[in-house]
């Protein structure tokens, strides 16, 4: 019986090894796959990030622009206003 016990138990040890190797791989597949994500989704943020920013400072030019013509539109209506 003991003998029995002894072979059920090496067994089980043998039987284990491979298991816990796939285990640890897995999960260090797993682990590089998620960080590969990350840096992904890291380079998407930022690229997202920079275009909305080159959006923002377009829009205020555009809006400087608008002004500094509706200023010379201004000017020039007072001018004429002037001189009639």
């Amino acid at each position: 019986m003991d003998v029995l016990v002894i072979n059920g138990a090496v067994i089980l040890m043998y039987l284990s090894v491979p298991l816990l190797t796939s285990f640890f791989i897995g999960s260090a597949a797993s682990a590089s796959f998620l960080r590969a994500a990350q840096g992904a989704a890291g380079s998407a943020a930022m690229l997202a990030g920079g275009a909305a920013n080159k959006a923002l400072n377009d829009y205020r030019q555009d809006r400087e622009k608008r002004k500094e013509q509706q200023r010379e539109r201004q000017k020039m209506l007072e001018s004429s206003d002037q001189i009639a």
